[in-house]
């Protein structure tokens, strides 16, 4: 769901714990170019440019859209303040009225994507709620879309209506191995 906000752009992420690697994470997975700032920074976020140390203004320089994901909420609103003055996008944790942004929780199957936002009022609820559409959702679903894709492109192709196409059908047969 970030993709046509993030993909190409340069994100930074203002914190270096866990809700810190989640945003860092689905920034990442939408093509962003990520930099994480905090004194302490999770070895799990070693793949993106990484400064050790507190946050600093200047880190806000050719950022296009900034997190402030930091356990520490003066730390966050400084940031989400100083976002705002530069008329940057900010997302802060924990702080749905700080935001300009939200994200949903996110389950992806092949090109399906299943989201659950709760206007950032509960993660932990969003959180919870991706997890029973994990298994709710399985693999099969995304095998099915692609099957579903190409049989309403022969359907469109012959003058059919693809709306009646068999979806329950097409997602059982794909739940075999």
């Amino acid at each position: 769901m970030l993709h046509w906000l993030a993909e190409g752009r340069h994100v930074l992420v203002v914190g270096g714990g866990t809700v810190a690697l989640q945003k860092a994470r689905a920034a990442t997975d939408a093509g962003a170019i990520v930099t994480v700032v905090a004194p302490r920074i999770l070895d799990a976020l070693q793949a993106h440019t990484r400064h050790m140390r507190p946050f600093e203004p200047a880190d806000l320089d050719g950022m296009d859209l900034v997190f402030a994901a930091t356990d520490d909420p003066s730390v966050n609103r400084t940031v989400a303040a100083l976002c705002r003055a530069r008329r940057l996008l900010v997302n802060v944790a924990d702080d749905p009225e700080a935001c300009d942004v939200t994200l949903p929780a996110v389950v992806r199957r092949g090109d399906l994507v299943l989201a659950v936002s709760t206007s950032g009022q509960s993660p932990g609820f969003a959180a919870w709620l991706r997890g029973d559409l994990e298994q709710r959702y399985g693999p099969e679903y995304g095998r099915a879309l692609a099957v579903a894709a190409r049989l309403r492109q022969e359907a469109r192709l012959s003058g059919e209506d693809p709306r009646t196409l068999p979806y329950a059908a097409l997602v059982a047969e794909q739940s075999v191995p």
